[in-house]
């Protein structure tokens, strides 16, 4: 069963692969829709990666909370 990390790693991936949307960038995290996390993956427990990874969350509205991916760090084809 893949670790937070790992669960992390899918995660960005969807987002750079355009698969999750964002809502926003800022300080270095893409946020999206917890909703699309989780249609992303059902079977995501979102509040144990969000405290393991310390992902910073900000609640868009009552009900609706975005979720801070750390932005992947440049690879250089050197």
């Amino acid at each position: 069963k893949p670790g937070p990390a790992e669960q992390l790693e899918g995660i960005r991936a969807a987002v750079k692969a355009a698969e999750i949307p964002i809502c926003g960038t800022r300080d270095g995290f893409d946020y999206v829709l917890e909703s699309d996390l989780m249609v992303h993956d059902p079977k995501l427990k979102l509040s144990t990666l969000i405290r393991a990874e310390k992902l910073p969350t900000v609640e868009a509205k009552p009900g609706v909370v975005m979720v801070g991916i750390p932005v992947a760090p440049l690879q250089l084809d050197l």
